[in-house]
């Protein structure tokens, strides 16, 4: 997979052509009415039809392999930009009290003043949603094995002992140890990665900066 995503273009309109006069020393005063009166002229119209030109550099190739684990591909190109929201976001989106632990559900936070305002776990449910986000996506890098901390013993196979009949597809009868694993811890694990996979679905459109 090849991906390359430009940043995203910038207007140039009446109003920062107006500003680049501040390097004549020209005063914010006599700028804001420059911009005024170039809004009505015929630059306004030049500068829309420059932006209806301009185009932000997407480019993105898949390839055959990235498609033999998707889920392990997709979660490689999701995790940086998971990690690059939680250090840069601006704001929160909405999570609802459902998605989140108790303590954290806005039921369980101080009254608010005014029915408009968000209430003073608003912003640690977003946080709480990305961090599991984050936690999910790094189980499922290719060089993690997560449940690898959950055997106890391994179970190993004996090779040398196959069915009397050869002219089968032979496959191993005996285990030469039998493996022992901490199946519940397992199953938690993997239930959390499921969640934090379910999240990720859910809340998609509310992961902006």
């Amino acid at each position: 997979m090849k991906v390359w995503i430009g940043p995203y273009t910038d207007w140039i309109g009446p109003y920062q052509i107006a500003d680049w006069l501040e390097n004549l020393c020209v005063l914010e005063r006599d700028r804001k009415a420059i911009g005024d009166w170039l809004a009505k002229t015929w630059v306004k119209d030049f500068c829309q039809w420059v932006e209806s030109k301009k185009k932000r550099l997407v480019y993105i190739k898949s390839d055959n392999y990235d498609s033999w684990n998707a889920d392990v591909t997709m979660a490689m190109l999701v995790l940086p930009i998971m990690k690059d929201l939680k250090k840069n976001k601006q704001g929160a989106g909405f999570i609802d009290d459902a998605d989140v632990p108790e303590e954290l559900r806005s039921t369980n936070a101080p009254p608010k003043e005014h029915d408009w305002d968000t209430d003073d776990n608003w912003f640690k449910r977003y946080e709480w949603v990305i961090d599991e986000v984050i936690w999910a996506l790094e189980q499922m890098q290719p060089d993690v094995e997560w449940d690898e901390q959950y055997w106890i013993v391994h179970p190993e196979i004996d090779w040398t002992v196959y069915p009397e009949d050869e002219g089968k597809n032979a496959v191993p009868l005996r285990w030469q140890v039998e493996g022992k694993c901490d199946w519940d811890g397992r199953k938690a694990h993997s239930e959390r990665i499921d969640n934090g996979l379910r999240l990720l679905g859910t809340y998609w459109r509310n992961f902006w900066d």
